[in-house]
Parts: C-alpha cells; sequence; structure tokens
C-alpha cells in the first residue's frame, strides 16, 4: 500500500471512531529511512483534559481491515486512558 492510500485508510478509521471519550483526534502517517518496510501513526488523542499521544509502526502490506483494526485498538487503549 502506497503512503497516500494509507493516509487515507488511517483517516477512514479515525471516523469511525465514537466522539466520546476522546473529543479530539490528530493523526500524522511517516515514513523512516532506516525502516523502509514500515509506516508510522502519530496519534494524539485528548479528551478534553489531558493529551495522551500513541505511536503505531505498521508494515506497508498491511490490509484496510488491519489497518482499521489498529487504529481501534489504539483507540481502545486511549479511552482506557482518559477514563482513568
Amino acid at each position: 500500500m502506497d503512503i497516500s492510500t494509507f493516509d487515507k485508510e488511517v483517516k477512514a478509521a479515525l471516523e469511525t471512531l465514537p466522539e466520546e471519550p476522546v473529543a479530539y483526534v490528530k493523526a500524522v502517517v511517516s515514513t523512516a529511512q532506516n525502516f523502509t518496510d514500515f509506516y508510522f501513526v502519530d496519534i494524539t488523542w485528548n479528551d478534553g483534559l489531558n493529551e495522551t499521544t500513541t505511536q503505531l509502526k505498521v508494515n506497508r502490506e498491511v490490509s484496510s481491515e488491519e489497518v482499521q483494526e489498529k487504529i481501534k485498538a489504539a483507540y481502545d487503549y486511549a479511552s482506557l486512558q482518559a477514563l482513568l
């Protein structure tokens, strides 16, 4: 999957998430010279009081469904942090 398609998949996955308890989400997709088989996704979650950043390292050959699963898992973790 090329980076522009991957970026669109990440944004689409973020749009499917519930609005609470995380009120604001920003994602930045990047690459690294030493990790040519991976994309990196830095996701900033904000619940209105606190901000948390999660970094995902995702294989470039990942399917759309796997992108959705990884974003959902990161959201679940950020939601738990927001509730604590």
